[in-house]
């Protein structure tokens, strides 16, 4: 499991670094996330690299002491719920990250994290996609590839300058007749 991730080329690891990170990787996160977390280390790698394994795998921040970011609490969320958010369950999902409200999540991360603003933003961007209107892709300069129906997450891209006009943008395409 831990090869198909790791040989991904959006994770940029070089091919020398490849096997020994897949061995470790195999021998500590040998498991799915459990009920309580538990702390097994920190993979052996650089910011950059450990940035995106938990973007790939947001599971970790189960088994990681580092604050979860805000897409891995609405990862957290689906778990929880035994699916993926949708308009229909999107203020569940709401309650389940919420510190104060139950039910609780089931399993949790770790270290639980994310502002809750940019949650709102992704527990949003999940009911568009649930709906037809999926987040449009981010190309290698993080510039969004324009697809419609989609919709750019603000806070995450090049398009960040424009986050003052909100937080997600929705393209409407008229066509010319």
């Amino acid at each position: 499991m831990w090869s198909d991730v790791i040989n991904l080329r959006a994770m940029k690891v070089r091919l020398v670094d490849r096997a020994p990170l897949i061995a470790f990787m195999d021998a500590t996160f040998n498991r799915a996330p459990g009920t309580p977390a538990t702390h097994l280390g920190i993979p052996p790698v650089n910011q950059g690299l450990l940035r995106r394994l938990l973007n790939r795998c947001p599971c970790l921040f189960n088994q990681i002491d580092i604050a979860a970011t805000a897409r891995a609490m609405v990862h957290f969320c689906e778990i929880t719920l035994g699916c993926r958010i949708d308009s229909g369950n999107v203020y569940q999902a709401f309650l389940i990250q919420h510190p104060r409200l139950a039910p609780p999540f089931n399993p949790a991360p770790l270290k639980a994290g994310g502002e809750g603003g940019t949650i709102m933003e992704f527990l949003c961007s999940e009911a568009l996609r649930s709906v037809g209107i999926p987040p449009m892709e981010l190309d290698g300069s993080r510039w969004p590839v324009w697809r419609m129906p989609g919709h750019v997450l603000l806070n995450e891209s090049k398009m960040n300058a424009l986050r003052a006009f909100g937080d997600i943008l929705i393209h409407a395409h008229q066509p010319i007749s």
